[in-house]
């Protein structure tokens, strides 16, 4: 009885994981300006081990790192996202949006000493992030957006480590300030809005399970990005013709759009790249 029940929960957890995934790439809209990109979850063990990952989220993304001790880990990854995507909207209809977006990010994780079979990291890093995309109806105008911002975050990772699968939890505590954000419409595009003062603090929880074929691992991913606090953000519109700026109003909150889905289906390959002699 206790191993049906093992064997039910081990399989809600894998099923949870993939629900997750395919909600963050199918429901989520595609064209956004706000970026959140998956956690890394390397699950380091020793010294000198490098982690490769190639994956697909919002685009394609690369993570690397490599434990500089046995306790300490440099990281970095990338994401790009070129190209026009169609989605169906609640009402049915057909959109698109035409993407060119990256995403960069560094830090450092530290490797917590455990004496079970969970492995766990914390890492700190800064991440800079652009978005631009236009977004339409065909045959009708569109909507022009370009976001550049910066990001600073604390992540903290547990993973059961077993011989034939990994499953665990990450979470993402994220700070995002932008430093450009203007909008337009297609059909006047002489008028230029732009938000200034933004910036919000987002804690990102997720779902990892990862099914181990050697030193090869398929992860997928799946959690949400949920903002926590944000500030009273300012909106200009510049009419180019004229060279005029005003004023359009003052907001009690940001935009919609702060928050998100995140998912990940990616291949990972843990080595050890200096070998003891």
């Amino acid at each position: 009885m206790i191993k049906i029940q093992l064997y039910a929960v081990k399989r809600i957890r894998i099923y949870f994981t993939i629900i997750l995934f395919i909600i963050s790439n199918k429901i989520i809209a595609q064209e956004g300006y706000f970026i959140p990109n998956a956690l890394i979850t390397p699950v380091h063990i020793s010294k000198n081990e490098a982690h490769l990952s190639i994956g697909l989220a919002r685009g394609v993304d690369f993570n690397a790192s490599y434990t500089i001790s046995n306790n300490v880990a440099l990281f970095g990854t990338a994401l790009y996202n070129i190209g026009t995507y169609t989605h169906t909207t609640l009402f049915g209809d057909k959109k698109n949006a035409e993407k060119n977006d990256y995403a960069v990010s560094g830090g450092l994780i530290y490797l917590l000493k455990s004496n079970s079979n969970f492995k766990y990291e914390v890492s700190l890093g800064l991440g800079k992030y652009k978005a631009d995309n236009f977004s339409y109806f065909p045959g009708l105008s569109g909507m022009q957006t370009n976001a550049e911002y910066w990001s600073c975050f604390s992540q903290f990772n547990a993973i059961k480590d077993k011989n034939k699968s990994q499953f665990g939890y990450a979470g993402r505590l994220s700070y995002i300030n932008y430093n450009n954000f203007n909008f337009y419409d297609s059909n006047n595009s002489d008028l230029i809005h732009r938000y200034e003062n933004i910036w919000h603090l987002n804690i990102e929880p997720v779902l990892v399970y990862s099914l181990k074929f050697k030193q090869i691992k398929i992860n997928l991913q799946g959690g949400l990005s949920i903002p926590l606090k944000s500030n009273f953000l300012i909106e200009y519109m510049t009419n180019t013709n004229t060279n005029e700026d005003r004023l359009v109003d003052n907001y009690t909150q940001t935009p919609s759009g702060s928050g998100n889905f995140i998912g990940r289906i990616a291949i990972q390959h843990n080595f050890v790249l200096i070998k003891k002699k």
